[in-house]
């Protein structure tokens, strides 16, 4: 896990809705995951660049820096180590970082964003803070529900009904799951 600053947050924003990193420069990450879509696709199996179709569907990346693990079958750790190798694989049609590194430093106004996410390094549009960038903004897509209202001390955020299948729920060892 990296630190959350403003100015990965603005980075990865910007690389998260940015299609020309792809083998032809048509997707990103937000064809996937379509903030209007509760930031998925709705699908049944997504479809990446060059038309490929994944073997699965896409999974929402609301509250995805919450999990233990990323991806349907957990391959990745944190949301730095999925975002980078995503857009280093099928999805994307890149065989490897290489090619995003040199389009994003063909775009004007890259250089200036990475330096800023990450100052003091002599080339710093690298794989490593892709991943970083991108998962901070991730990081910052966290919704809210009356449950963490009712977690956070507020109980009448749950009605008498939910409070009383809360409590089933803890008592029967559900909850340890």
């Amino acid at each position: 896990e990296a630190p959350t600053t403003p100015e990965r947050v603005r980075l990865g924003r910007a690389l998260f809705f940015e299609p020309r990193v792809s083998a032809h420069g048509t997707t990103s990450c937000s064809r996937c995951h379509l903030p209007m879509l509760s930031a998925i696709d709705g699908l049944p199996r997504s479809i990446g660049a060059l038309d490929f179709h994944l073997p699965r569907n896409a999974p929402t990346v609301y509250n995805v820096a919450l999990h233990s693990s990323q991806h349907w079958d957990g391959r990745f750790p944190t949301v730095e180590d999925q975002a980078k190798t995503g857009v280093a694989g099928k999805a994307f049609g890149n065989s490897s970082f290489e090619p995003v590194a040199a389009r994003l430093r063909a775009i004007p106004g890259y250089g200036p964003l990475f330096r800023e996410a990450f100052p003091g390094q002599a080339e710093p549009i690298n794989e490593e803070n892709f991943g970083k960038a991108v998962g901070a903004f991730e990081r910052t897509l966290v919704s809210r529900s009356r449950f963490d209202d009712y977690l956070d001390g507020k109980s009448d955020a749950l009605s008498p009904a939910e409070r009383k299948g809360l409590q089933t729920f803890i008592e029967s060892g559900c909850v340890d799951c």
